[in-house]
């Protein structure tokens, strides 16, 4: 471990607020010519961030329900490993909503970044998400050694944020295996009476338990349950 990333992670370890939190993680990133963060924590139903990467960009992210459909985030949430990405490429690749979300991040200058995923108790899923705008040759030479230390510095960050910074924010959707259970076979495509068939259960049974998981994940559509509990790490699509 370089001398001040184990600085950074000690200084880590005793802040007391957000905004130390912030500018810390800003001034290691600011050297490795990383200009923004992202840190998300899907702890419940709701997404809650800290960022330094611009209050404009926030909240476009926010209003537009991106991190539902973030194709990126869906793919580390499925991982235990960082994710390397490049904007102008997932924007060319992807269409819609997804599209838009790399659209906005180009606007805001972040050509790349890294992004990851920290599993925690209880089903916790958090997010650290390093944006750049380094050019491919700088970003591509270093991205190995940086996605190490993104592991760390993101494990560092989501105790602290949900021990010290926000402990009364630590609570569970509380969903039972058997809701968990049909919301999968729900975002795998099966309708009620299939999932039915599978659980040997009557279908209204179904129906019963994907209204307790709409009403715990205050979605208003099977559908959109079934993606925030993926996005809190619950299920996988």
């Amino acid at each position: 471990m370089n001398r001040n990333l184990g600085r950074l992670l000690d200084d880590l370890s005793g802040v007391t607020a957000d905004d130390a939190m912030r500018q810390l993680v800003s001034d290691y990133l600011s050297g490795l010519g990383f200009e923004g963060f992202m840190f998300n924590t899907y702890g419940d139903a709701d997404v809650r961030m800290m960022c330094s990467c611009g209050q404009d960009l926030l909240v476009r992210y926010r209003r537009g329900d991106y991190h539902l459909v973030d194709p990126v985030s869906q793919t580390a949430r499925n991982s235990w490993l960082p994710v390397s990405w490049d904007a102008s490429r997932l924007r060319a690749e992807c269409k819609g909503a997804q599209a838009r979300l790399f659209e906005i991040t180009l606007e805001h200058g972040y050509e790349r970044g890294i992004s990851s995923p920290i599993r925690g108790p209880a089903g916790r899923l958090d997010m650290f998400v390093a944006l750049s705008r380094l050019n491919e040759g700088s970003f591509s030479r270093s991205v190995d050694v940086w996605k190490n230390e993104f592991m760390l510095i993101g494990a560092y960050m989501s105790s602290v944020y949900h021990n010290v910074l926000h402990p009364e924010e630590e609570r569970s959707a509380d969903l039972t295996p058997r809701e968990l259970e049909c919301l999968y076979w729900t975002a795998h495509g099966k309708t009620a009476w299939e999932v039915a068939q599978l659980l040997e259960v009557a279908e209204r049974t179904v129906q019963f338990h994907i209204q307790n998981a709409c009403r715990k994940l205050d979605s208003v559509s099977k559908h959109q349950a079934t993606l925030k509990a993926a996005i809190m790490g619950l299920i996988q699509l």
